[in-house]
């Protein structure tokens, strides 16, 4: 299920739209769930919000005091349709890190991919591209 690659564009904006758009053209036919949280950038929200028009569910996962996702909470939203899971490394507007390492092991466990904004996170924090590559493909 995952292809091995990087993909360059415009920009950030352009890349969400590929990806959720492409992901779900490409995987309908095994489900049309997506994950993602309520305060993701605006550029995933309207996408996703374009893709429920073309048949897709999308659960918004809540979050915290602290702006965190549960994690009991993303896989309790997990389902049989579930295709892609979209979580921001770094919050645009509050600067909250997600723990991508344990969202990229939930997918991989479940077979679902993982798109990871992280935009916001480049050349400000520490990701380990290889590390998170190895969740998958180990």
């Amino acid at each position: 299920m995952y292809t091995k690659g990087n993909f360059f564009n415009s920009g950030a904006t352009e890349s969400i739209n590929t990806v959720l758009q492409g992901v779900f053209d490409k995987y309908r036919s095994q489900g049309n769930h997506i994950i993602t949280v309520a305060t993701e950038h605006k550029a995933v929200l309207s996408c996703c919000e374009q893709l429920t028009k073309q048949g897709a569910q999308v659960t918004y996962l809540p979050v915290d005091n602290q702006g965190r996702i549960a994690s009991d909470d993303l896989k309790n939203a997990i389902t049989a349709k579930t295709i892609l899971i979209c979580l921001m490394a770094a919050n645009n507007e509050t600067g909250v890190l997600a723990e991508i390492e344990q969202v990229a092991s939930i997918c991989h466990k479940e077979d679902i991919l993982f798109f990871c904004d992280a935009t916001q996170a480049i050349g400000k924090v520490a990701i380990d591209l290889q590390q998170l590559l190895l969740i998958f493909y180990v």
